[in-house]
């Protein structure tokens, strides 16, 4: 019996093809059923099973709802006029099925491809069982879930006769692992959770998908730096598909479903009183309807349908005359509620357009608000434009603003609210500028006279109420710490800061400012730990308040940037995938950091080259949208890896494009990202000299800014410069970050020049995941164990070279020709552990059938390998395994 039964683990299409062709060459098995959500895309994946089973010759069995109460109905184009009888016997149609597929196959294997299984009448499902068991036919089931299978086919399924093959949709990590494997480069977040958010992120469908890709990424590849602009398609077969499954649909469940692909998505309420409930609970049934996710609810407590995939969306919008679109919105429209959902409002406000309507000023404002809160500026200011209220409120100025600063358009959003300023305000409205003010000053250092006087107009108007009050007091507060923080006088800021820590703060958005404010001081100052506690704990509140999501990828960027120098990956994963759970879109805006991230951690990991794909990634992305103003330190960071690549001409290329932008960055990153350009300078031109590198470094310093002086020290200890490592030494002692510690570590080496101090620094930098620090330091010790020789110390040393990635290993070819020296060969293995065991060289020899010359070379070759001066060494180690290294 065979069952071969794939849970929801990451699956290959490829693999499941070859599975499931080792299957159909089973004469005793039935057959196959390949499972996929919606069962979209398998059609394709059946055919490539038949072609590389060697099966030509097919029969296509397709489920019909208009049918499925007729006996032998999905049967009919097979059966002639065996239907044409009163209730046809089971054993005549039987035979007349046989018939017609010896008929058809001609002596050669034959499959019975059966889709829409789901809708086959139980005569037709119990007629393919039967027939499935003949030993030259097969039947390759296609199915959206094993429940949805019918009875008959179910129990061969359970007989272990018909082999299941779920092919579930991919995580993102999935995604991106599926790409790199295909296309042999790297899938920034955000294209990958673009594909999962989609629902269509199986391997049969990414693999057409992957090249069209999405309207927000960048595919960086062995070929080159892809721009990826277009929504991921599914292909002609699956679109076929579907318009067949729509095809079966009555009059009221076409239009239902026509009502939603338009809308987006309609209260089920509503649908079930203009469509009837049998129409909407048969699309539910069909999942051709399901409620929204994580929002289900809309502020009235109603539930929210739509329909699963973008596609099926497309293709009715495709199939709907204007008559027909204008027919239904007059039908639906007048009784629909407004939207409380970004993409519903969207479509909402398109449809009435398309239709003939007038927009409200109302729904556009909802709009726009929205559309900023999910990081859809170019939205928003689409909503503005349809605004037919002059003068604009304040409220939808303010949305105006946030957009163009959002697109990274810092002067046109000041300037919005600069017009805002003429009109008196309300304290919302008031409270509304404030806020976006902070947000622009502390992220670019812009626009700090007007927050004093925005302020001063807060605390007036404010005077004698309670909410407002206290807001604009405890903003006044924050405001000290944060000129202090862009002047560039962290310290000063750090003691500015610590009595808002000290705040309560029962208002969220006050809690989220104080947090962001709070969070980016204490890291640039080096108490990262606390740092991310804040950053953190104001993250949460914003995922739990729709309200606040406006601060969702400013509050996220900043944990990135510690995240660069605390180095803490798996805290940063478990982020990453908290936020693809929770489906916040703002997420989207935020493939620019991602990629930062993931390169930064290439690079402290050792793996340059993928660094350098990374960051190309992030500048592609960069240049496209940058409204947290990291497009000089992605451009930075690309000049970087592109020289430690050796690629000189690329990081000159990049150096130009850096030179021409006009911002300096935000205060987290402007002395880094300096640092890093004057390092590409000096690799691309070495008669600059360090001089510049030792400026940052000094300004680091007078700043308080640890972050950035560490890891420009670490530059310069990179480029030889010894006058360094009495300064690293000292502002890393006592210090708890990762590259802190290793950097630490790593100075005092090279100041004793002792190999057991490299040692000692290999081990520390591997322990806190540092392994290019790693690879220089083990670089060093066995150089020095080369002038004085120490077995143990030497072993030691081996020890940390086979726990270093094999993309450190790389930076220095030493390092790996001394990792060749100590592995361990299969051959070697098994002669290491039979010495252990006691036997001879002579015993040896007759049990592997080689000589004693052979055995004996592979001893010696062991014992200098695992660092043992004699056989008996080896013997009193009593080892009973030995791996690759000792």
């Amino acid at each position: 019996m065979i069952n071969v039964t794939e849970g929801a683990e990451v699956r290959d299409a490829v693999i499941i093809r070859d599975r499931a062709v080792s299957v159909l060459r089973e004469p005793a098995s039935a057959g196959v059923c390949l499972v996929a959500p919606g069962a979209i895309g398998l059609p394709d994946l059946a055919r490539e099973t038949c072609v590389a089973a060697g099966i030509e010759r097919t029969m296509r069995v397709v489920g019909n709802r208009s049918l499925s109460d007729v006996a032998y109905g999905a049967l009919a184009p097979f059966l002639g006029p065996i239907l044409d009888t009163p209730d046809p016997d089971a054993l005549t149609a039987l035979s007349g099925f046989r018939g017609e597929i010896e008929r058809r196959r001609q002596g050669a294997p034959f499959v019975i491809i059966v889709e829409q299984v789901e809708l086959l009448d139980s005569a037709s499902a119990g007629l393919l069982a039967q027939i499935s068991i003949e030993a030259w036919v097969h039947l390759m089931i296609l199915a959206p879930g094993a429940a949805r299978i019918p009875r008959d086919l179910r129990a061969l399924l359970l007989e272990g006769q018909l082999v299941e093959f779920s092919m579930t949709s991919l995580s993102t990590d999935g995604v991106i692992a599926f790409a790199h494997g295909r296309l042999g480069g790297i899938v920034p977040w955000a294209v990958a959770d673009r594909f999962v958010r989609m629902g269509g992120a199986a391997p049969q469908i990414l693999e057409g998908g992957l090249r069209e890709s999405v309207r927000t990424g960048a595919l960086v590849s062995t070929e080159g730096v892809w721009r990826l602009v277009d929504e991921p398609r599914l292909g002609s077969a699956s679109v076929w598909q579907l318009r067949g499954m729509l095809a079966q649909l009555g009059p009221e469940e076409t239009d239902a479903l026509s009502a939603v692909a338009l809308a987006f998505a309609i209260p089920a309420n509503l649908l079930g009183e203009i469509f009837g409930g049998d129409a909407v609970r048969a699309l539910r049934a069909a999942e051709l309807l399901v409620p929204i996710e994580r929002n289900g609810l809309d502020e009235s407590g109603e539930e929210l349908l739509r329909i699963p995939t973008n596609l099926i969306a497309v293709v009715l919008r495709e199939s709907l005359s204007p008559s027909a679109s204008r027919a239904l919105w007059q039908r639906v429209f007048s009784r629909l509620p407004l939207p409380r959902l970004p993409e519903s409002t969207l479509r909402y406000v398109e449809w009435t357009i398309e239709c003939g309507g007038v927009v409200d000023t109302q729904s556009l404002g909802v709009l726009a608000t929205l559309a900023n809160r999910v990081g859809r500026p170019e939205l928003a200011l689409r909503a503005v434009a349809l605004d037919r209220e002059i003068p604009r409120s304040t409220a939808m100025q303010v949305q105006r603003a946030r957009a163009h600063f959002y697109l990274g358009e810092s002067a046109a959003a000041l300037q919005i609210i600069d017009e805002i300023f003429i009109g008196p305000g309300s304290l919302n409205d008031i409270q509304r500028i404030a806020t976006l003010l902070a947000q622009i000053y502390v992220t670019t250092g812009q626009g700090f006279d007007r927050i004093e006087v925005i302020l001063d107009r807060w605390i007036t108007m404010a005077e004698g109420t309670n909410y407002h009050g206290m807001l604009a007091q405890h903003a006044w507060a924050m405001r000290t710490p944060a000129f202090l923080m862009i002047s560039g006088d962290y310290r000063a800021a750090r003691a500015a800061v610590e009595p808002l820590l000290q705040q309560s703060g029962t208002i969220s958005s006050e809690t989220v400012l104080i947090g962001g404010l709070t969070g980016e001081i204490l890291a640039v100052t080096g108490d990262f730990e606390r740092s991310l506690e804040q950053l953190e704990s104001a993250l949460e509140l914003v995922m739990h308040t729709a309200e606040l999501a406006n601060y969702g990828g400013f509050l996220f960027t900043r944990i990135a940037l510690v995240q660069c120098s605390y180095a803490d990956w798996e805290r940063q994963d478990r982020l990453l995938e908290r936020l693809a759970e929770e489906q916040n879109a703002w997420m989207v805006r935020q493939g620019v950091v991602v990629e930062l991230l993931r390169a930064v951690q290439n690079m402290q990991e050792g793996d340059f080259e993928a660094g350098a794909r990374h960051s190309q990634a992030a500048v592609v992305l960069a240049r496209e949208s940058d409204p947290e103003h990291l497009r000089p330190l992605v451009l930075a960071t690309a000049a970087f890896t592109a020289v430690v690549c050796q690629d000189l001409e690329l990081a000159a290329t990049y150096l130009a494009e850096y030179g021409t932008i006009e911002y300096r960055g935000t205060p987290l990153t402007d002395t880094l990202t300096r640092a890093y350009a004057a390092y590409a300078r000096y690799l691309v031109d070495p008669s600059l000299g360090l001089d510049e590198l030792r400026a940052l470094a000094r300004e680091a310093g007078e700043q308080g800014h640890y972050p950035a002086r560490v890891q420009i020290l670490l530059l310069l200890m990179d480029l030889g410069d010894r006058e360094c490592l009495g300064e690293m030494t000292e502002i890393t002692e006592g210090v708890t970050d990762r590259m802190g510690r290793a950097a630490r570590a790593l100075a005092q080496a090279l100041r004793t020049g002792l190999a057991c101090d490299f040692v000692d620094a290999a081990e520390i930098a591997i322990e806190c995941s540092q392994h290019y620090i790693a690879a220089r330091a083990l670089t060093s010790a066995f150089l020095a164990l080369r002038v004085g020789p120490e077995r143990a110390l030497h072993r030691r040393a081996l020890d940390a070279l086979a726990l270093l990635s094999p993309s450190a290993r790389a930076l220095d070819p030493m390092l790996n020709a001394m990792r060749e020296a100590t592995v361990l060969s299969d051959r070697e293995r098994e002669v290491a552990r039979l010495v252990a065991r006691g036997l001879t060289s002579r015993e040896i020899a007759r049990a592997l059938s080689l000589s004693d010359r052979t055995i004996e070379g592979h001893v010696q070759r062991v014992l200098l390998k695992l660092g043992l001066g004699s056989r008996e060494r080896l013997l009193d180690a009593n080892l009973g395994f030995i791996g690759d290294t000792a």
